[in-house]
């Protein structure tokens, strides 16, 4: 990962954190070597968690968190409810046709009152990736799976399975979208 792939993940990374708290039990899909994890750590904030991507080198295990090396949703976890659920820069990856069965699946595993949190990039982020991957400055994560994800359905695919909208905020020039849902439709 070069600096400047290491500086986005990270500007995401701080943008989640800040709705974490003591003793979050958290699922970070699309976790990668846990930089979510380590960044809450530092905070000493008490939690645990569990991170799922199957794109990681080897399964990882530390007192407060686990990141396994498959797919969400799964089945090792299936009966765990967790308080917040984070998945940065995960939507643009999933085919729209399994885009609801993932949000219901979030839904499923999320406690009541529960948070979603999410970042999506815009779309016009891919054409400045594929630039600056051909410049060498950065690496691009699994940017070849990307597949035109329209941020204007977040919402409305979020609300119609069971999720209240509670931020929706752009950053980093526009090009990025936090959007944190509670589970229930009050927020």
């Amino acid at each position: 990962m070069k600096k400047l792939d290491a500086y986005l993940q990270n500007v995401r990374i701080g943008k989640a954190v800040s709705f974490i708290r003591d003793g979050d039990d958290i699922l970070d899909i699309g976790s990668g070597d846990g930089a979510l994890f380590r960044s809450v750590s530092k905070m000493n904030i008490h939690f645990s968690g569990v991170g799922c991507d199957p794109e990681i080198a080897g399964e990882i295990n530390t007192a407060s968190y686990s990141i396994l090396k498959q797919r969400f949703p799964n089945p090792s976890i299936a009966n765990r409810h967790f308080s917040i659920i984070t998945a940065l820069a995960v939507l643009e990856h999933i085919p729209n046709d399994e885009l609801n069965a993932f949000v219901k699946d979030c839904h499923d595993q999320l406690k009541d009152g529960g948070l979603m949190v999410i970042t999506v990039p815009s779309k016009w982020v891919d054409p400045i990736l594929n630039f600056l991957i051909g410049l060498r400055i950065m690496d691009g994560m699994e940017v070849e799976q990307h597949h035109g994800y329209d941020t204007n359905q977040t919402i409305p695919l979020f609300s119609e399975n069971g999720f209240a909208l509670i931020k929706h905020k752009k950053f980093q020039l526009g090009l990025n979208n936090l959007f944190v849902f509670r589970k229930g439709a009050n927020p």
